[in-house]
C-alpha cells in the first residue's frame, strides 16, 4: 500500500491584487498601475494641491508610508480632459478625412461632424 504523499512547494507565498473593493487609497506603485503617473508626478501633483495624500508614520520616526487619495486623482485626471476635435478615419475608406472631425460633448457622446459641408 503506497502512503499519499504530500506535496510540498518551495516557492515564497506572495501577496495578489484582489478585486474585492474599490479601495480609497493608494502608494505610488498603484498610481502608476491605475493610471500610469510615475512617483515624481505624483509627489509634484500632491506639492502643487492637484491632489491629496496623507503621510502615516509612528510619531518620533523619521519615515512612514505615504497614501494618496485616489478620488483625488480620478478628479485631477477627469478635469484635464477638455473637448478637442481630432481627425478621424472615414468607414468607407480606411483613410483620414481632414474634413471629417470627432468632437467630444459633456454628455460623454460622440458626434460626428462633417466640415466640408
Amino acid at each position: 500500500m503506497q502512503r499519499a504523499m504530500n506535496k510540498l512547494t518551495t516557492e515564497a507565498i506572495r501577496a495578489e491584487r484582489t478585486s474585492a473593493g474599490a479601495a480609497e487609497f493608494g502608494r505610488c506603485e498603484d498610481l502608476r498601475l491605475l493610471f500610469g503617473l510615475k512617483r515624481g508626478t505624483a509627489y509634484n501633483l500632491l506639492a502643487e494641491g492637484k491632489i491629496h495624500g496623507v503621510l502615516l508614520r509612528v510619531k518620533g520616526k523619521k519615515s512612514g508610508i505615504r497614501l494618496f487619495d485616489l478620488e483625488s486623482v480620478r478628479q485631477f485626471i477627469r478635469s484635464q480632459m477638455q473637448p478637442t476635435p481630432m481627425n478621424i478615419r472615414t468607414r468607407e475608406t480606411g483613410s483620414f478625412d481632414p474634413s471629417a472631425t470627432l468632437c467630444f460633448h459633456e454628455n460623454d457622446k460622440e458626434q460626428f461632424v462633417n466640415n466640408s459641408q
